[in-house]
């Protein structure tokens, strides 16, 4: 799928990625915001997002690799201190490690850490199946 503002193409990312107007998105070190998605020429467009604004990467990021995930899970599931972390970011991991352990408590969650291909055909599926026909 093409990115692309009212004057030129950004890139490009992979189909497997989905987006919807109002979106914001990290690519080629932007921040950018999605206004309208054109599935019919397969392109995204865009203009600046406001800086110091979050992407959202809600299942749609950009792909990971199965390794990545795994050492995610590692990093989430275990105890380990990381040194070269400032102040903040250690209070960012205990906070993501706290929320992960009780997401695993929710009978309806199911931790996927397998990278973006399996991650993101399951969610496709899982919203398919629940979407009334």
């Amino acid at each position: 799928m093409k990115i692309r503002t009212q004057s030129q193409k950004i890139g490009t990312i992979p189909l497997t990625n989905k987006y919807s107007p109002n979106d914001t998105i990290l690519f080629s070190g932007s921040v950018w915001k999605v206004i309208e998605v054109d599935e019919k020429n397969l392109q995204l467009l865009v203009k600046k997002g406001k800086e110091g604004k979050t992407p959202l990467f809600e299942g749609v990021a950009i792909p990971t690799a199965f390794e990545v995930h795994q050492k995610m899970q590692m990093v989430l599931m275990s105890d380990m201190s990381y040194e070269y972390l400032d102040p903040r970011s250690l209070e960012q991991l205990k906070h993501s490690r706290l929320n992960f352990k009780n997401l695993l408590k929710d009978p309806c969650y199911i931790p996927v850490f397998f990278g973006s291909k399996v991650t993101n055909t399951l969610a496709y599926f899982v919203v398919q199946a629940s979407t009334p026909s």
